[in-house]
C-alpha cells in the first residue's frame, strides 16, 4: 500500500480559490479571456456546483493571468451577490463601489447612483479599468427589493466606461429579466453566454490524479475507473468519489463496494436534486437485500426484485424505451419482465457487466513469481488448495476474500468488478462450502464460486 504523504486533497466542496486546485477548463478559461480582451461581457452559464464559480475565481488567479495577454490596467472587482442577498438597490450600489473603491485603492465616493460614474472616472484618470466580476448573479435578479432600475443604470455604466462584466448563474435562473419589459433583454444583450457543461476526459483523470500524485499518492488505472464509474465527468461528483477513494486507500479498505458505499452516502442528495430537475422524472429504487441501516422511503423505496407487477404498479409504458446495465441474470429477468409487460424487445437497450476483457489477464497469463504460500504467519483457519497452482495454505481472517488470498500466494487469477457484479472472477470449486459477504447480484453456476467476495467455511479446493 502507498505510503499517504499529504493530506486528502479532495476535501474542498466549495469554490476553488487557488490555482492548484484549478483543473482542466483551460479552454473556457481562454475564450473567456479573449471574449474580455474583445470588450465583450460573459455571462457564465450551467447546472449547480458544476464550476461556476470556479471559472470565475480562476480568471483572477495570476498563473493564468500572465497568459491571458489583457494589459496591466485591468483590475478585477469580486463582488459576491449571495452577501447581500435581500438587500435593498442602495446597499448593492453602496456594496458594489466599496469593492471597487478597495481593489482599485481609490477614495470610496459618496452613496448613490453618481458614484458608479464617479469612480470610474477616477479609475481612469489613474490609467486603471475595472473588469466586474459578479458571481451567484441570480440572488440579484430574484430579490424582490431590486428594480429594472438598477439593470438599467448598470447597462448605461458598463456601456459608457467599457467595463467588461462577467457574471455567473444557474442556467435558466435569469429568465425572470426577460419578463421585466425590454429592460431586462437589453440588458442581457450585453452578455455572450459561455456554458459550463462537464468535464472533457482528459479534464477528469486530471482531476483523479493530479491531486493524489501531489500528495504522494498514485491512483491506478481501475482506481481512476472506479471514480469514473461514480462521478461520471461532473467535478463535484469525481471530487466526492476520490476524496472517499483517498481515506479508504489511506486505510487500507479500499474496494469498489466501499468506495461506492461512502460516494452514494454523501452524494445522494445532489443526485437527487439532479434529478428532481429533469422534467417529468420519476425514481423508484429497489434493494434486493436492504441493509439493517437501509431507510425505507429515504434510501430505497421497494425491496425483492423488478418483476412485470413491479413494473406494471409503476405504469411503465408500453411505449417506453429501456436501459439495462447489470450481470447476464439481472438483463435476463428484467427483459422478460418489460415483454411481459408490453414494452417491445426493439424498444429494450443492454449493456452487461464485464463483457469486456478482465482487468486482469486471467489464468492464460504468467504471473511475476511462482505460486508460493503468503506473507506473514499463517492463518489458523481452514485449507484453501488451489488445485493447478499445487498449493494448499490454510485460511486467515484477515483476508478479505478467497480472492485476495490468492493473489497473496501470487495465484493467477481473473477479475475486474471485486463485488460479485460482474462475475469475471467466477472460478471451479472443486469441493467444499463457502459464504459471500458481499452477497453476489447472481449466484454463480453449479460448481463455481465468485472467489472476489467469497470466503471458505472449511476446507475449499479451488480450480486455480
Amino acid at each position: 500500500m502507498s505510503r499517504i504523504l499529504g493530506p486528502n486533497p479532495y476535501k474542498n466542496r466549495n469554490a476553488i480559490k487557488s490555482p492548484n486546485e484549478f483543473y482542466g477548463r483551460r479552454k473556457l478559461l481562454e475564450q473567456v479571456y479573449r471574449l474580455i480582451l474583445g470588450h465583450q461581457s460573459v455571462s457564465i452559464l450551467g447546472e449547480r456546483r458544476v464550476g461556476k464559480s470556479s471559472l470565475l475565481n480562476a480568471l483572477t488567479f495570476e498563473p493564468f493571468l500572465k497568459k491571458s495577454g489583457l494589459p496591466e490596467e485591468f483590475h478585477f472587482v469580486q463582488v459576491d451577490l449571495q452577501y447581500i442577498s435581500g438587500g435593498t438597490e442602495e446597499e448593492f450600489i453602496d456594496y458594489l463601489m466599496w469593492r471597487s473603491a478597495r481593489v482599485l485603492q481609490l477614495p470610496n465616493p459618496e452613496p448613490g447612483y453618481r458614484a458608479l460614474a464617479i469612480l470610474a472616472d477616477q479609475a481612469a484618470a489613474q490609467e486603471k479599468r475595472i473588469i466586474l466580476l459578479m458571481d451567484e448573479f441570480e440572488a440579484l435578479v430574484g430579490n424582490k427589493n431590486i428594480t429594472p432600475t438598477l439593470f438599467a443604470r448598470l447597462r448605461s455604466w458598463v456601456s459608457a466606461f467599457e467595463i467588461p462584466v462577467v457574471i455567473a448563474s444557474q442556467e435558466g435562473s435569469l429568465e425572470p429579466l426577460l419578463r421585466t419589459d425590454d429592460v431586462g433583454s437589453s440588458f442581457l444583450a450585453l452578455f455572450h453566454p459561455v456554458y459550463v457543461g462537464p468535464l472533457a476526459a482528459g479534464e477528469a483523470e486530471e482531476l483523479i490524479r493530479a491531486p493524489a500524485r501531489f500528495s504522494g499518492v498514485e491512483f491506478s488505472t481501475e482506481e481512476v475507473n472506479w471514480a469514473l464509474g461514480l462521478g461520471g465527468f461532473h467535478p463535484m461528483h469525481l471530487q466526492i468519489a476520490c476524496y472517499h477513494m483517498f481515506e479508504l486507500k489511506q486505510a487500507g479498505k479500499l474496494t469498489p463496494l466501499a468506495l461506492d458505499a461512502a460516494f452514494e452516502y454523501e452524494a445522494a442528495d445532489h443526485l437527487r436534486y439532479l434529478l428532481d430537475r429533469l422534467p417529468a422524472a420519476r425514481s423508484h429504487i429497489v434493494l434486493s437485500r436492504p441493509e439493517p441501516t437501509d431507510r425505507p422511503g429515504l434510501d430505497y423505496d421497494s425491496a425483492g426484485r423488478l418483476s412485470a407487477d413491479l413494473l406494471r404498479d409503476l405504469g411503465v409504458p408500453a411505449g417506453a424505451d429501456a436501459y439495462l446495465c447489470g450481470p447476464a441474470g439481472f438483463l435476463t429477468d428484467v427483459t422478460a419482465a418489460l415483454v411481459e409487460i408490453g414494452v417491445a424487445p426493439t424498444r429494450i437497450q443492454s449493456e452487461i457487466f464485464g463483457a469486456g476483457p478482465p482487468l486482469t489477464p486471467g489464468i492464460a497469463a504468467a504471473p511475476a513469481r511462482p505460486p508460493h504460500p503468503p506473507a506473514g504467519p499463517p492463518g489458523a483457519g481452514p485449507v484453501v488448495s488451489f488445485a493447478r497452482s499445487d498449493l494448499s495454505v490454510p485460511w486467515s481472517p484477515g483476508y478479505g476474500s478467497l480472492l485476495e488470498l490468492a493473489e497473496a500466494c501470487d495465484v493467477p487469477t481473473r477479475w475486474s468488478c471485486r463485488t460479485g457484479v460482474c462475475h469475471n472472477c467466477e472460478s471451479g470449486l472443486l469441493s467444499g462450502a463457502v459464504a459471500y459477504d458481499p452477497e453476489p447480484v447472481d449466484e454463480p453456476a453449479a460448481g463455481s464460486v465468485l472467489i472476489c467476495c467469497a470466503q471458505p467455511r472449511g476446507a475449499v479446493v479451488l480450480d486455480l
